[in-house]
């Protein structure tokens, strides 16, 4: 029989990234949700919600799939690049466009924390360590 909960035999990072896979999950509901109770009155709004939920939706698709696969090196590559974009946005809203809100700043910590932290296990993680 399957177990619900991603492994924890080598660490904590598979169940991290499952916590982090369910927050997007969350984030998604909450974009198509926003975008249901304005009805039509902004498009462009709507439409940016929907098109955030979507991109935030394969985000945690693919910390879905790497919570129970964290031994695939390409999929943690590709999950780690994940983070570095997501990094990279919270930046750019708070540096460029002065969008400074604690939700983004927790975003930038939360992306850098994890990137980080998948970098510094890579090898744990993953047995034949070829590189990024």
């Amino acid at each position: 029989m399957g177990t619900y909960y991603p492994s924890l035999e080598k660490g904590y990072l598979p169940a991290w990234i499952l916590v982090l896979s369910s927050i997007a999950l969350y984030q998604t509901a909450k974009s198509y949700i926003g975008v249901i109770r304005a009805g039509s009155a902004a498009f462009d709004a709507t439409r940016a919600s929907r098109n955030f939920g979507t991109w935030t939706l394969l985000g945690s698709v693919l910390r879905l799939y790497t919570a129970y696969d964290i031994q695939n090196g390409g999929l943690y590559d590709v999950t780690i690049w994940s983070f570095v974009i997501g990094f990279a946005y919270f930046g750019l809203e708070w540096v460029v466009f002065g969008i400074s809100v604690p939700g983004r700043r927790r975003g930038l910590v939360i992306t850098l924390g994890t990137c980080i932290w998948m970098l510094i296990q890579r090898n744990h993680y993953i047995e034949s360590s070829a590189s990024l």
